[in-house]
């Protein structure tokens, strides 16, 4: 089956999005983050500390300790995350851009159409 001009204007935009520089640092980034195995430890240790917090709290017996390694472990996931929250936020404001600049080309928000009314979606 053949593809109107729509879609292959569509399928051409969407592999200039895919191959532009800030779509491949997005690319690396994840992938670096997601095969980092300390980062993935450091998120799996604050998770357990954080539920040991939690539950501590219900019975009002919170240790220093457990504050202390949670602030200590979040500054290292927040030092480990940065390039990887960068560079999606790079690549949400290039789709934005591009979103932006199809409503201007269509002279309305083609996005809003996209949209569910009603009570459940």
């Amino acid at each position: 089956m053949s593809k109107t001009g729509v879609e292959q204007a569509a399928e051409t935009l969407g592999a200039s999005i895919k191959a532009s520089p800030t779509a491949a640092a997005f690319q690396k980034a994840q992938e670096d983050f997601e095969a980092d195995a300390q980062t993935v430890q450091l998120l799996e240790k604050q998770a357990e500390v954080q539920t040991r917090i939690q539950a501590a709290q219900a019975s009002g017996n919170i240790a220093a300790s457990d504050l202390e390694e949670l602030a200590s472990i979040q500054k290292t996931v927040q030092t480990r995350v940065n390039d990887y929250l960068a560079s999606q936020e790079a690549l949400r404001s290039l789709v934005l851009e591009v979103n932006r600049e199809i409503n201007q080309l269509l002279g309305f928000n083609f996005s809003s159409l996209s949209r569910r009314n009603g009570c459940c979606g």
